[in-house]
């Protein structure tokens, strides 16, 4: 699988170092010394958790949920198309509603499907405003929730943790990043760190005992800038709450079985977290190596590879918080842009427009796929290449935000400059 230069040379560090720039500041900027471990409720804890997975290179959502009802859609892509139900290959599209399907990788996730528990967004984009196909461009607008806005450096997530109290009080965290920095979802997140690997974070490696930390920590910030005491004393905090998770005894619930790779451990590691309810409100997971410019491949390949992936980790994480009765979460699933609808001469979609978002938990009003489809004519596509999108990505995130976070009266400043308008995706 060849991805294109941009997406090659704009590594992790590009994509979440502008978020460590621009918001890690304002993501600690709440100057408090944390009580340590007293977790209580408040009226605010009944919000759900919002888990944000971003798939980051562009994830083809044409392949994900492929019409197959339309024949367009194996004229434009001879070879890569997924096989139609029923057409006798083992690798077929899983038949949804007789025109949508799913990726056979992703069979794993029927039985959420099954249970209305899984939504299928798609044609989803940027509708109100001139998208790009730039994968930084693309990736920061959507994350910050306004589409080329220089002026703006906090996310849209961030904004939203701004605008609400604490839904617990005392946590040392509100907001957590499974990765090596900060998204610019975060971006200005109260309360908010990068964690690489929460199962292994220890803020205090290199010292004798504890107490000889905090020793150091009073001396060294008593006269810094509150924000950078916040970051040391919040860290301190995170380490104290990380331990009480247990993660190395964790035990999934529901039978699930978590894949063996990053995603299912960063999965896992978001199970655990969730279930202990330790007042994280809510935590991002990033997937990478989804710029399919040549051997994307059809039932096999690459593609294939990461939605097995994908399927596999989602379907453990459903498994499990539903087999423990944990309610209060909330999953949606996005990338920057989706895939050209014309198949290239490499086997393989340049960039696109419009995409497939993906959202699951019992609060979801899945079992179905929502659309308001465009079509695939050459009059009816993007600039006669791409998916044209019909629901804007905000319309989405804000019905989360007002319906499952609780969050009716900020709408206006998490998504400035665009009135979203709700679609039925969640209960409320």
């Amino acid at each position: 699988m060849k991805a294109c230069n941009e997406y090659n040379t704009l590594s992790r560090r590009d994509v979440v170092g502008g978020a460590m720039k621009l918001g890690m500041i304002a993501a600690l900027s709440t100057p408090a010394w944390m009580p340590r471990m007293a977790f209580a409720q408040s009226q605010n804890s009944a919000r759900d958790i919002l888990i944000q997975v971003f798939l980051r290179g562009g994830m083809d959502g044409l392949s994900l949920c492929p019409p197959h009802g339309d024949p367009l859609y194996y004229q434009r892509r001879p070879t890569i198309a997924v096989p139609q139900p029923g057409s006798g290959s083992p690798r077929a599209a899983v038949n949804l509603n007789g025109y949508f399907g799913l990726h056979p990788a992703l069979q794993p996730l029927m039985p959420a499907y099954q249970a209305g528990q899984l939504l299928i967004v798609h044609a989803t984009g940027a509708v109100a405003n001139q998208w790009t196909r730039s994968h930084f461009d693309a990736m920061r607008w959507m994350e910050l929730g306004r589409p080329n806005d220089i002026t703006l450096y906090t996310g849209w997530i961030g904004r939203h943790l701004q605008s609400v109290p604490a839904g617990n009080g005392t946590a040392p965290l509100r907001g957590m990043a499974i990765a090596d920095g900060l998204p610019v979802s975060l971006a200005g997140a109260p309360l908010t760190l990068p964690i690489p690997d929460p199962t292994s974070f220890k803020f205090a490696d290199g010292w004798d005992n504890r107490l000889q930390l905090e020793a150091y920590l009073r001396a060294n910030y008593e006269r810094a800038p509150g924000v950078l005491k916040s970051a040391a004393l919040a860290s301190q905090n995170t380490e104290d709450m990380l331990d009480t998770v247990g993660f190395a005894n964790y035990q999934p619930a529901g039978g699930a079985v978590y894949p063996d790779n990053d995603f299912g451990k960063a999965l896992r590691a978001t199970a655990a977290l969730v279930r202990a309810e330790v007042g994280l409100e809510t935590i991002c997971i990033d997937r990478g190596d989804w710029d399919t410019h040549s051997g994307q491949g059809t039932t096999d390949g690459h593609l294939n590879e990461l939605f097995t992936e994908i399927g596999q980790g989602l379907a453990a994480f459903h498994a499990d918080m539903n087999g423990a009765n944990f309610t209060r979460y909330t999953v949606v699933v996005m990338s920057e842009f989706g895939r050209n609808v014309w198949e290239n001469g490499s086997q393989g979609c340049d960039h696109g427009t419009g995409n497939a978002m993906l959202l699951m938990g019992p609060h979801v009003l899945g079992g179905r796929v929502f659309a308001n489809w465009p079509g695939l004519g050459l009059g009816q596509l993007f600039e006669e290449q791409d998916l044209m999108p019909t629901t804007d990505y905000r319309d989405v995130a804000a019905e989360i935000v007002a319906k499952r976070l609780a969050n009716t009266s900020a709408i206006g400043s998490i998504f400035p400059g665009y009135t979203p308008t709700f679609r039925g995706l969640v209960a409320a």
